[in-house]
């Protein structure tokens, strides 16, 4: 059985079919590269009219990079009338109906009247051979943001708190982490750099009380409620829902570099925080 497989035989075999049900296709490599566009269809069956539909076609499902790569490719260009960003899952089989199924969503977009002023559209085809049309810009940023919350997770796994003794206000010491199981705690070091660091909350957990500010550059901080020295910022983290996931705060701070207090960190931390003015 020839099912759908990546790569240029795919484009082919695609590309055959269509022409064998009449449709007239065009395919080079500035379309391919510049516009990520596999092929334009310009005439349909018994169809003398001109169009001018560029498809592009995978069986990577849910790929937001590549996703979102279509969209700047086709939002402002001007190559082709209408875009289409086409989905298949990886059973389906263009001998056995698959080829049908993507002429079907292919003719849908561009003679539906619900889609008549739609540049760009995107569809995924099952293996039952139904499709489905969706939003691809709303699809990117809900992948986007799976992506960053799975990130996330990893980012702070590493750097958990049980046990954190905070420094006596007004003592000007960064303090003494603690990290371990209670009643077996183990004192790190901390190597402090007073100068003041500007950056901004990225998320913050509530429930562990922790969160990432982004740096300048690069370099990421954690941080616990625990580093917060401002009663004003402290209230505004301690005001946001308790949950364990990430909140989106991007609020500006400044901060101490604590360098790494335990081993394994993956980010250094962040003491004497407060928000900028």
């Amino acid at each position: 059985m020839a099912t759908f497989r990546r790569g240029l035989d795919a484009e082919d075999r695609i590309c055959t079919k269509l022409e064998g049900f009449g449709c007239r296709i065009q395919r080079d490599q500035r379309l391919d590269h510049k516009h990520k566009l596999d092929f334009v269809i310009t005439n349909y069956i018994d169809n003398p009219n001109f169009y001018s539909l560029g498809v592009q076609i995978t069986t990577k499902l849910d790929m937001f990079d590549k996703q979102e790569e279509f969209l700047r490719a086709n939002q402002s260009s001007r190559v082709t009338t209408k875009a289409l960003y086409l989905e298949l899952s990886d059973k389906v089989d263009l001998d056995d109906g698959g080829a049908l199924g993507v002429l079907a969503a292919i003719l849908e977009f561009q003679f539906n009247r619900t889609y008549a002023n739609l540049k760009i559209a995107a569809a995924r085809i099952y293996d039952d051979l139904t499709y489905q049309f969706y939003d691809l810009m709303a699809r990117v940023k809900q992948l986007r943001e799976r992506v960053e919350e799975k990130q996330w997770k990893l980012e702070t796994a590493s750097t958990q708190f049980s046990i954190r003794e905070k420094a006596p206000a007004g003592s000007g010491a960064p303090g003494l982490a603690i990290v371990g199981t209670p009643g077996a705690p183990v004192a790190v070091t901390v190597t402090s750099h007073r100068e003041n660091i500007s950056g901004m909350i990225d998320s913050y957990v509530r429930q562990g009380g922790h969160g990432i500010i982004q740096g300048e550059g690069e370099t990421r901080y954690f941080f616990h409620i625990s580093h917060v020295s401002d009663d004003g910022l402290r209230e505004q983290l301690n005001a946001i829902p308790y949950s364990t996931n990430p909140a989106r705060l991007y609020v500006a701070v400044e901060f101490w570099n604590a360098g790494f207090t335990k081993p394994g960190a993956r980010y250094p931390e962040a003491h004497n925080v407060r928000a900028r003015s």
